[in-house]
């Protein structure tokens, strides 16, 4: 039986993680970098996606792309007082990964994940403290 427990906790568990955001590599231009990934393509980064832009200085910045020129990218993120934007050269960039996430993904596999594991613990707290006996 608690072998039963554990794999339902290890099901949810993993569907709690299916909505997970990760970041992949991207292209911004075409020219840039190679073009497959395994069996995958490289996406080439487009207005208004989610990036993290690893400079050649070691900095790294998170934002939305703004705009993509021939010669700079610019990316915003909220700030104090509107919209902070930055344009930064192509030539200062190391690599940019794209936010490969799905929200409706996300917002699902969270629901459903804490939904199974707060199930599993209520069977889980059931059968350790539901057959004590009455000694009273």
């Amino acid at each position: 039986m608690k072998t039963l427990i554990t794999q339902t906790t290890l099901i949810f568990v993993l569907l709690f993680l299916v909505g997970c955001s990760g970041y992949r590599p991207a292209t911004i231009h075409d020219e840039l970098g190679s073009r497959t990934e395994s069996t995958n393509e490289i996406p080439k980064i487009e207005k208004g996606q989610d990036v993290r832009v690893h400079l050649k200085s070691g900095e790294v910045l998170k934002g939305e792309v703004v705009e993509i020129a021939a010669s700079e990218l610019t990316i915003g993120w909220p700030g104090n007082y509107g919209l902070k934007k930055r344009s930064i050269l192509i030539s200062e960039i190391d690599k940019v990964e794209v936010n490969t996430a799905s929200k409706t993904g996300s917002v699902f596999g969270g629901a459903v994940g804490f939904v199974g594991l707060g199930l599993s613990a209520l069977v889980i707290l059931f059968l350790l403290f539901g057959d004590v006996e009455n000694t009273g």
